[in-house]
């Protein structure tokens, strides 16, 4: 559930399919964070906005890829 979470707000989610984490053909460091993800989850009473929450207060979403269109226009002199 938190993969898909992820993937809503990433457009991919942290690792492709179920079976990756558990074929180790993920990073270590992507697994440590579906598992701290995903515990936050369960103690949160697996509700999703909690993780929504976490997500959108993280670095990693904060540091969108996107700069907004007034940011990209040249400025003229």
């Amino acid at each position: 559930m938190v993969n898909r979470i992820w993937q809503q707000h990433f457009g991919q989610g942290i690792v492709r399919t179920p079976s990756t984490s558990v074929s180790g053909r993920a990073s270590d460091s992507i697994l440590r964070l579906l598992d701290y993800l995903a515990t936050q989850f369960v103690r949160s009473g697996c509700l999703s906005s909690r993780c929504t929450g976490a997500i959108q207060l993280s670095a990693t979403y904060q540091q969108s890829s996107l700069a907004p269109a007034r940011s990209l226009q040249a400025r003229s002199g």
